[in-house]
């Protein structure tokens, strides 16, 4: 079995930063509204993961957290997360850091 999550360099980057200003982090990727299947980044504090969630790895030590749904089709893959410009809104704390480097 592949390892399920890389994060890129950059995406390593960013979740350090992200962890300088904000804290404890934690990871999810649900499949469901608004972003799609985009992997959500929130503060420890702000997010419970639910009974449902399926912890498949860490990021410079924070959980990331996939649904049940989508553990069961992303099961046998290899998640690679990257950083990028652009996109469309998110609830996400990344998009604010990114949102903030691009002023």
């Amino acid at each position: 079995m592949p390892d399920r999550l890389i994060f890129t360099p950059q995406a390593s980057e960013l979740v350090r930063r992200l962890a300088e200003s904000h804290g404890p982090l934690i990871f999810h990727l649900s499949g469901g509204c608004c972003e799609g299947s985009a992997p959500m980044c929130f503060r420890q504090a702000d997010f419970r993961p639910g009974s449902r969630d399926v912890l498949i790895g860490e990021v410079e030590g924070f959980p990331f957290y996939v649904g049940r749904e989508q553990f069961d089709y992303w099961a046998s893959s290899e998640l690679t997360i990257d950083v990028t410009t652009g996109g469309g809104d998110s609830f996400s704390l990344g998009r604010v850091v990114m949102r903030d480097a691009a002023a």
